[in-house]
């Protein structure tokens, strides 16, 4: 009888080493992972590992996602250095796996990491948007609108700004209501830069005499720029044609570092609440 245990002991260890050979090399095969690569682990301290995974395009080992790689395109999938094949987070201990062939793509793949761990910090923003129109004889009016915002770590903040437009011409053109809509995600980098990734929304609406329906502009700009704190991103610099003359739209958004403002001894701008002073 102990003998027949052992046998079967024995055989299932051995189909059980067979399949799990198999699932690796499958693995190995779909992912095209050499099998001289290496594996290593890096600790994420401020930030968290799966939203730096996320942000890759790669998965999260402890969540109920499909764990193949490439599910989703993330913002920074085409940053991966060379000689990294694979990366994923583990939410238990918040690090990141990376399979790696190279010492050199290891070490530029810590630094790409370290960049994005940063402790969260708040960030004031402000989207300005401006129309400038312009008839065929060369009159040129403006319209101004702001928006304003406090942004925390890694959480996208929502900015709106919705008027008649005061009655904007351009020749007989008249804007009767104007609409911008602005997600941003605003992060302090680990080189003191900040990260900007914006979606706008423009809804601009037009009466056009002897126009049976009104002349509607709609379209979503978007943007990921890096810069300094107190420096304005162009968004969008764009012209919009009418029947009888033509709008020119620009989009902007200056970020400010509020502790950083704060220990300058500059005042905050207004608006931003919580702000140190």
């Amino acid at each position: 009888m102990n003998n027949h245990w052992t046998y079967l002991r024995l055989t299932l260890a051995l189909a059980a080493a067979f399949a799990l050979s198999g699932s690796i090399e499958a693995r190995g095969q779909a992912q095209d992972v050499p099998l001289k690569s290496k594996f290593a682990k890096i600790q994420v301290i401020h930030s968290r590992a799966a939203d730096i995974a996320r942000a890759f395009g790669m998965p999260v080992l402890g969540e109920e996602r499909d764990p193949q790689r490439g599910n989703s395109e993330g913002p920074l999938g085409n940053l991966i250095p060379d000689g990294i094949y694979d990366l994923f987070a583990v939410t238990t201990d918040n690090t990141i796996v990376v399979s790696f062939d190279t010492l050199q793509g290891l070490e530029d793949m810590k630094e790409l990491i370290r960049l994005l761990d940063v402790e969260p910090v708040a960030i004031f923003v402000r989207a300005r948007a401006v129309l400038t129109a312009s008839d065929r004889s060369g009159v040129r009016r403006m319209s101004e609108s702001s928006a304003e915002a406090r942004s925390q770590g890694d959480r996208s903040v929502h900015l709106k700004s919705s008027s008649d437009a005061g009655g904007l011409q351009a020749g007989a053109a008249r804007l009767t209501k104007q609409t911008f809509d602005l997600d941003v995600r605003a992060r302090l980098l680990g080189n003191g830069k900040i990260s900007l990734d914006a979606d706008w929304y423009v809804d601009l609406v037009w009466s056009v005499p002897g126009s049976a329906k009104p002349v509607r502009h709609r379209s979503v700009m978007r943007s990921n720029a890096v810069t300094s704190s107190g420096k304005t991103v162009t968004v969008s610099r764009s012209t919009l044609k009418l029947p009888s003359g033509k709008v020119e739209l620009l989009l902007e958004i200056t970020p400010i570092l509020l502790e950083r403002a704060a220990k300058a001894g500059s005042t905050p701008p207004s608006g931003a609440p919580n702000s140190r002073r």
